[in-house]
């Protein structure tokens, strides 16, 4: 979606057959959508590992809830695209 919009912005289509960073540089966009989420994810996860242990987001992050996950795939946790995002770097 990123890209077709950008491309869309200066007038280039796919069969001008431009590469992705040809493009960013032209937008003058150095980071990606997903860099950017990801460098303010890590941003708010510091951000909320410093507080006192008592504030809610805190208590959010490491709380743990019991009882059984519905069947199928298990869900994504906030912390699981913490260290996919600290693995990345």
């Amino acid at each position: 979606m990123e890209m077709s919009c950008l491309r869309r912005m200066l007038g280039v289509t796919r069969l001008d057959r431009i590469n992705n960073e040809e493009i960013r540089k032209r937008v003058n966009l150095p980071e990606t959508v997903v860099e950017v989420i990801r460098r303010r994810r890590l941003t708010w996860f510091g951000h909320v590992s410093r507080t006192s242990g008592d504030r809610l987001p805190t208590r959010a992050l490491h709380c743990y809830i019991p009882g059984k996950c519905s069947r199928g795939r298990p869900c994504k946790k906030w912390i699981n695209n913490i260290q996919e995002d600290l693995n990345c770097l």
